[in-house]
């Protein structure tokens, strides 16, 4: 449950980044709702923020969506393993714990949609598993459809699996089909927004072709009303049609007001909080069944519950492995990159008339020879190795190092003698 609330968290912040600026829909809901935010204060996020907090979030975000994922197909796998030994009770909390991963990964799609779309690969084996995960749900909520499920915690699963059949009703099979309807709807919506070509398509033959046939139909009975108003002896013929005619026009409204609600953004994520706070309130209240009905204390705090605490330091690190790796980039885009120079190509010291070449080049002259030195023209500033000159490489240094040991040795009253001269 924890890492499901911030998985949820983290997508809503994230769309706090898409919102205000407008949805990848023309829909009329999003349209007016984004103009709104647009005017807010709340909402006024800078340009610099939000292009450098989108990615953060967006990787952030799709790391979350991919754990729940697999985490929801994990519990029911494991469920349906253990079918012939898991108590009725266990395989509920199974079920729901499997919905919250569910619901959790659907709301991320909200954030993730310009992301995958972008990226096909990544978006197919996506919806591959989602579909996996989308029947093993269905599974499970049809096998928790006996009347005499809510009665039956402590009893083997499988007893119930198996007389099944003819014995779906009452209170189990009114949620049996409640889940199954939100279930359809939210993976019906999380397709349709990773997917255009499939949204084109579902637009076509449940919202274009219905209102095109509506539309005809409502001119055809407007002609029929007119042509036989001005006949007087077929009137019950003239009510027909305008009765038929209003019924039309408002089947129509309704119609088009219904596909602008369920289309819009904003309605899907409402409905997925809805349909996360009802998982929420489910598993709360299948834990809230009486001691005696339970096998051993399910409220001991052991290893079912320290593993997957732990497992939420994995997201914290995750978080700020991406942060700093998007520190890091924005850093390279900057002018001259990471390091700021500290001199300019053109600058050169006032007090650096006369150079002193000390590198020890082919032909430089020994501090000790007695020769005058010679000023080097001002050598060329590197900015891009932080601003300080650049040295001098000897053309050969094998050489150099040859004439160096072949100097002279000095004796230390030779040296004293020069000195006591130069002063």
């Amino acid at each position: 449950m924890a890492s499901c609330a911030m998985t949820l968290i983290c997508a809503h912040v994230g769309l706090l980044f898409t919102i205000p600026h407008g949805l990848d829909n023309d829909n009329w809901i999003d349209a007016k709702i984004s103009r709104s935010l647009q005017a807010s204060s709340f909402f006024g996020i800078s340009s610099a923020k939000k292009d450098f907090w989108r990615p953060v979030l967006e990787n952030l975000v799709l790391s979350l969506s991919d754990q729940q994922i697999i985490t929801g197909l994990a519990i029911l796998i494991t469920g349906f393993i253990k079918h012939c030994s898991i108590s009725v009770y266990h395989f509920t909390i199974v079920t729901d714990l499997a919905t919250f991963s569910s619901n959790a990964h659907m709301t991320t799609l909200n954030y993730l949609q310009s992301y995958l779309k972008e990226r096909p690969s990544l978006r197919n084996w996506r919806a591959v598993l989602m579909m996996i995960l989308f029947f093993a749900l269905i599974a499970a909520s049809v096998l928790g459809g006996h009347w005499a499920w809510y009665q039956s915690w402590p009893y083997q699963a499988q007893c119930l699996f198996d007389d099944l059949i003819g014995n779906v009703h009452g209170s189990p099979a009114l949620w049996m089909s409640v889940n199954i309807i939100m279930l359809l709807y939210g993976y019906y919506s999380g397709l349709k927004g990773i997917y255009p070509s499939f949204s084109d398509c579902i637009d076509t033959w449940t919202y274009e072709k219905p209102l095109s046939n509506m539309n005809s139909g409502i001119t055809w009975l407007s002609q029929r009303r007119i042509s036989n108003s001005k006949n007087f002896s077929s009137k019950a013929l003239q009510l027909f049609y305008t009765i038929s005619w209003v019924l039309l026009i408002s089947v129509r409204f309704i119609f088009v007001s219904l596909v602008i609600i369920l289309g819009s953004s904003y309605f899907t994520l409402c409905f997925d909080d809805m349909f996360f706070g009802l998982a929420i309130w489910g598993i709360l209240g299948d834990r809230n069944i009486p001691k005696w009905d339970m096998i051993g204390n399910e409220n001991e705090f052991g290893f079912g519950q320290i593993v997957p605490l732990l497992l939420l330091a994995s997201n914290i690190l995750t978080f700020r492995d991406i942060y700093i790796d998007q520190l890091k980039e924005e850093e390279t885009k900057k002018p001259g990159g990471t390091t700021t120079p500290l001199l300019s190509p053109v600058h050169t010291p006032p007090s650096s008339n006369l150079t002193m070449n000390m590198t020890g080049g082919p032909g430089d002259q020994h501090p000790d020879d007695g020769v005058e030195l010679q000023p080097q023209p001002p050598r060329r500033v590197d900015t891009e190795a932080g601003g300080r000159p650049l040295a001098r490489v000897p053309e050969d240094l094998n050489q150099e190092l040859h004439r160096r040991s072949t100097l002279p040795a000095r004796s230390p009253v030779e040296v004293n003698q020069r000195t006591n001269t130069n002063r």
